[in-house]
């Protein structure tokens, strides 16, 4: 099934199945082929956001894991949630995957540069840096 699809499916799911409250407007859903991404905007009380944030998540924890599960189930993807409070977004869980990808000998000294200096501990992490 087309990401963009499950994408709109997963919407309508979840609009029809998050308890009232949670979030300050439908939430915003990613979707690849391994991943389900959830973000939700928290109502905006101004201060430091962290707190919020913190009890958000331990007060949803039991039904989002719920809802995780069978999102997991019907469209064998893994589920992320996140939270956009303010002006920072806070993702709880997200899904690393691994890929390969082909460099030339040239793009391989960069990453090895980094490595050196120390800014990366490895390839792969100098691609992310």
């Amino acid at each position: 099934m087309q990401p963009d699809r499950v994408q709109h499916e997963v919407t309508s799911w979840l609009e029809r199945r998050l308890p009232a409250g949670w979030f300050g407007g439908p939430p915003e859903v990613t979707v690849d082929g391994e991943e389900i991404l959830v973000v939700g905007v928290l109502p905006d009380a101004g201060g430091d956001p962290v707190p919020r944030v913190e009890r958000f998540r331990e007060e949803t924890r039991e039904q989002r894991m719920r809802l995780a599960a069978e999102l997991q189930r019907r469209w064998r993807r893994k589920v992320s949630w996140g939270v956009d409070c303010g002006d920072e977004r806070l993702l709880f869980t997200t899904l690393s995957i691994p890929v390969m990808t082909r460099l030339r000998l040239a793009e391989r000294r960069v990453l090895d540069t980094l490595i050196d200096a120390g800014v990366a501990r490895s390839r792969s992490d100098a691609l992310q840096a």
